[in-house]
């Protein structure tokens, strides 16, 4: 299963090749918004498995 972390660091290697300048910052954002998460809250779940209804919110 994938947690928080996994997203993050998946989708900063994603914009990160497509030439985002700040990638992990903009992943933290990107993901904190589909979850309904703020910055912090993210960093406190970095651990908690993604649901399927979570990860089809992230996902494109």
């Amino acid at each position: 299963m994938l947690t928080v972390l996994e997203i993050i660091r998946r989708t900063t290697e994603f914009l990160a090749a497509r030439g985002v300048e700040s990638p992990r910052l903009s992943a933290e954002h990107l993901v904190g918004h589909a979850l309904g998460l703020n910055r912090m809250r993210l960093y406190l779940e970095f651990e908690r498995p993604l649901t399927e209804p979570e990860l089809a919110r992230i996902r494109p």
